[in-house]
């Protein structure tokens, strides 16, 4: 059996994982089955087979996939020892991000993984594995900033990367329901929400005045 390169390998993956968000955003997971999956790729069922054993591993890849990028955002945002700095480059990397349809599209998978993790073991894990990496990455550069004397004292820098979470997650699910939001205005009172209550700096949003 002749070899193939990693090239190879990685482009049949990912259209494979592109023919699974497809079929998922249309059907939705319990819907689709893996010959769902096989149509809609154009690949053969032992070509599908012979990345992904399961419809399972085939969410948790695009979760992995998923959490491994907003990971890799926090880390580059956080690269500041500016807090207003680095959360205005979170907050809008994230929040401008959902004008794009493909994320949208990506973005609603996560919100049906949610509400799978409610009553499937394993994607449960899946989805508090990726709410915990990202939780821990921002409590980490919190509670430096803590200790720098930046952020107030009296405030859990856990509890407040979990509300940064959930103001994340909440804005995700009123896209994927399609409600009508200015993500401009979302980002403009975000900022002042969280910078303003917590951080020992001037608003976020007034800039270098």
């Amino acid at each position: 059996m002749p070899k193939v390169s990693r090239e190879h390998q990685e482009s049949r993956r990912n259209q494979i994982i592109d023919a699974a968000v497809k079929c998922f955003a249309q059907k939705g997971f319990h819907q689709t089955s893996m010959q769902d999956i096989v149509a809609e790729s154009g690949l053969s069922p032992g070509a599908i087979y012979l990345y992904f054993k399961s419809k399972e591993e085939i969410i948790k890849t695009i979760a992995d996939l998923r959490h491994a990028s907003e990971n890799e955002i926090i880390a580059g945002a956080f690269g500041s020892d500016d807090p207003n700095i680095a959360l205005n480059q979170l907050i809008e990397t994230f929040f401008n991000s959902l004008a794009d349809p493909e994320v949208r599209l990506q973005r609603s998978i996560g919100v049906q993984l949610w509400g799978e993790a409610l009553s499937n073991p394993l994607v449960h894990e899946i989805v508090r594995q990726g709410f915990t990496e990202s939780k821990n990455a921002l409590t980490e550069v919190l509670t430096v900033y803590q200790k720098q004397g930046k952020l107030s004292s009296d405030l859990s820098p856990e509890v407040i990367a979990c509300v940064m979470q959930a103001q994340f997650q909440g804005f995700v699910l009123q896209v994927a329901l399609g409600e009508p939001l200015d993500i401009q205005e979302y980002i403009k009172v975000i900022k002042h929400w969280i910078a303003g209550s917590s951080f020992k700096t001037k608003s976020i949003g007034e800039g270098s005045r």
